[in-house]
């Protein structure tokens, strides 16, 4: 009898071993066929085959005795496969960098479900690099230790990982791709442990919080939070304790040579967790493959503001799959929008939804288009419905224009800095004064801007201590507050733009620092508006490359400073550039200042060419307080009695 069971099995093993023979020689034909269709430039899939598919197979199913609502399930699963294999060829071909990844961070150790997410996306020919916390994985990425890292987003019954999006929210890497995985616990420990004898569970938080029914029903156990579930199988290997057991996956288990108690013991055993993975680069991805994009978005403060945009996807026929709001760090009672939609950035309707919304937004940035890791048929209905190929949509005639948004100059019109109103037609005016200023001039000078209206005050000359921000720039803070002035400072690095970004209206660059990439970068994640004054070598093209690097990183409250352009005129130091003025106000939505003070050699020049500047269209200008014991002859800057003669005498407003 025991032979004849014997034979039987090995029946069974030889039937198993043709059908993974099977697969294999299919998933060979599949690559061939990708190969064809990349050389003829066909589409990577065809929905009405994939129905005629599974309707041949039910009917064969039948004819052989076999449950045909199996075979269709399980062919189901071979033409996702199918599907994922060519999605993800034909995206890493196109990105090569993908291709040559060989370090993936992720957090956790050996074992974890983001290893095995890790394991599952790239394969086996790769290098897991775990780091103990998602902030060590995301520094690894931004400072090349690693190619690229997979981070757990959201998890279905969990939720989202907030701390995930809100590091990248404050970086420059992209996402550029995602993957789904199923989660399994297991109860881990020593082989013969019987369950009444343990008395200490360990795990992940969120494991511990989804298993809640299980440990209850343990008699004599307790939980007890550990840093990661492949640690806590780590621990219960090494103290070789029976009392103690882990929750992981039974990947975890055979890592560690532990034994697998008990599997299935969730609440509810539907449970994924989508990651992203996470690059210094951002993606393109192929108009053939089923994409989605990741945006942070910051409105005004304004009624309707954020139902207007969301009202421009809904006109572009763009489905939105996720929206989720998030306080903004720094800025009290001040919200970011984080929204994921169906879509491609290099199609036609995204792009010019996104210039729209742009022009709502007080910060809009992708955080990346990638392919949608939920690609395949999931049944014949779905299918015959044509779900499936609105999934995996081939282009349309409407997307055969390809505008990348990084090529793009977009900014709104109207910029709101505190109480000043910058774009709307009138003339702002900027008073610029060192931080030394003594407070008694500093006072008659806010005294002035506010009986003038439209100004705001600018300091200058700051010098920050660690994480503590100038004491002059406290005590110069405290008076603008009692006029009800907007204050705004020059900084000068990309650590001092965090530090005033919630006690500042405004941040001004200075020109010598326009093409400082990592000032940019920061200013790009900032909350409040940027000025961002052209450098007197650069030519216009060069300033606005400079202020489409803080669009892209989000900020998009961008105002232009023309402040003068390096000539061979020998009284002064530059001579302003009217004509740009003239050129950004035509060709692009950038409000635009002049500050005329390098260009003059005595104050009584500086309203005449504010006058100028108010003919050809700019939106303010900024006029520099000289330091204290410095006089006009020294220039730049003006005394504060001439500054205030200069404010009373003429009228700066429109």
């Amino acid at each position: 009898m025991a032979s004849e069971l014997g034979s039987l099995r090995d029946r069974i093993d030889r039937a198993d071993q043709e059908l993974l023979e099977a697969l294999a020689r299919r998933m060979k034909v599949v690559e061939e066929i990708l190969r064809r269709k990349e050389a003829q430039g066909l589409p990577l899939f065809d929905a009405d085959r994939e129905t005629r598919l599974l309707t041949k197979v039910a009917s064969l199913a039948t004819e052989k005795d076999l449950d045909p609502t199996l075979a269709e399930r399980v062919l189901r699963e071979v033409i996702n496969h199918s599907r994922e294999v060519q999605s993800r060829r034909v995206h890493h071909d196109r990105n090569p960098f993908l291709k040559r990844a060989r370090k993936i961070g992720y957090q956790g150790a050996n074992g974890a479900y983001s290893w095995m997410a890790c394991r599952k996306y790239f394969g086996d020919d790769i290098e897991p690099i775990g780091y103990t916390s998602f902030v060590e994985a995301v520094d690894a990425v931004e400072s090349g230790n690693v190619d690229l890292a997979l981070l757990p987003i959201e998890n279905v019954l969990a939720g989202t990982v907030y701390e995930v999006y809100d590091l990248l929210a404050e970086s420059t890497l992209h996402v550029v791709g995602e993957e789904y995985l199923k989660i399994e616990h297991c109860l881990i420990g020593l082989e013969g442990t019987p369950l009444d004898h343990i008395r200490a569970v360990l795990s992940h938080p969120v494991a511990l919080q989804q298993c809640t029914a299980f440990i209850k029903g343990l008699p004599n156990a307790s939980y007890q939070s550990y840093i990661d579930s492949a640690e806590a199988v780590r621990k219960v290997k090494d103290e070789d304790d029976s009392t103690q057991a882990a929750i992981a996956s039974a990947e975890a288990a055979d890592l560690y040579g532990l034994t697998v108690l008990r599997q299935g013991i969730a609440d509810h055993p539907e449970n994924y967790t989508r990651f992203w993975i996470i690059s210094r680069d951002p993606a393109s991805v192929d108009a053939r493959i089923s994409a989605k994009t990741s945006l942070l978005l910051v409105t005004d403060h304004s009624e309707g503001a954020l139902v207007a945009a969301l009202s421009t996807f809904s006109a572009k026929g763009i489905n939105l799959t996720k929206l989720e709001s998030r306080p903004r760090k720094g800025t009290p009672w001040q919200y970011q929008f984080h929204i994921e939609m169906e879509g491609n950035t290099e199609e036609t309707r995204i792009v010019e939804a996104l210039d729209q919304v742009r022009s709502r937004a007080r910060v809009l940035r992708v955080l990346g288009c990638f392919p949608s890791a939920m690609v395949g048929t999931t049944s014949r209905a779905q299918l015959e419905s044509g779900e499936a190929e609105s999934r995996s949509r081939e282009p349309r005639d409407s997307d055969s224009e390809v505008r990348p948004l990084s090529e793009k100059i977009l900014a709104p019109r109207q910029i709101l800095i505190g109480s000043v109103l910058v774009g709307d037609g009138s003339f702002a005016t900027v008073v610029s004064c060192p931080s030394d200023t003594e407070s008694e001039a500093v006072e008659e000078t806010l005294k002035c801007l506010r009986r003038l209206g439209q100004s705001l005050l600018r300091i200058t000359g700051l010098r920050p201590s660690g994480k503590k921000i100038d004491g002059g720039f406290e005590r110069i803070q405290q008076l603008a507050n009692q006029h009800g002035v907007p204050l705004g400072c020059e900084v000068q690095a990309p650590g001092e733009i965090p530090l005033y970004d919630s006690h500042a209206d405004v941040l001004f660059l200075p020109s010598r620092q326009m093409q400082n990439l990592s000032l940019l970068e920061a200013a790009g994640r900032a909350s409040v508006p940027i000025v961002l004054e052209r450098n007197i070598s650069s030519t216009v093209q060069e300033l606005l490359s400079s202020a489409n690097t803080i669009l892209k990183l989000g900020n998009q409250q961008v105002i232009l400073c023309e402040g003068g352009i390096r000539t061979s005129e020998s009284g002064s130091r530059a001579t302003i550039d009217l004509g740009a003025v003239l050129t950004l106000k035509e060709e692009t939505r950038f409000p635009v200042f002049v500050d005329p003070t390098q260009c003059v050699t005595h104050p009584d020049r500086i309203p005449p060419l504010v006058n100028a500047a108010q003919h050809v269209g700019a939106d303010g200008a900024v006029i520099q307080l000289a330091s204290p014991g410095r006089g006009e002859d020294s220039c730049p800057g003006v005394t504060i009695d001439t500054l205030l003669s200069l404010l009373e005498k003429f009228n700066l407003k429109s």
